[in-house]
């Protein structure tokens, strides 16, 4: 796993902020993707990445590039789950 500083991943989202789009994640998809967690089984820390794949699955994304791909397999077994290269 990689670990890199703070001040190093500020600066890379700041040179990356003007092609980056941030997409926010309604209440109502919130609140349905904290109401199935438990009954699939996610819990703690999990919550994010199924929060981060619903947001995928409304945006119709055909990929999801991560080094957590267990976690991702976890959450979102119907989407594409792949790690960079």
């Amino acid at each position: 796993m990689f670990k890199y500083s703070n001040h190093v991943v500020a600066k890379a989202l700041s040179d990356l902020a003007e092609t980056v789009t941030v997409e926010e994640i309604s209440q109502k998809h919130y609140l349905r993707v904290l109401a199935e967690a438990r009954t699939r089984g996610i819990v703690g820390g999990l919550i994010y990445d199924a929060l981060h794949a619903e947001t995928a699955r409304r945006l119709r994304v055909e990929k999801i590039f991560t080094y957590n791909t267990s976690n991702f397999k976890h959450v979102a077994p119907d989407l594409i789950i792949a790690e960079p290269q």
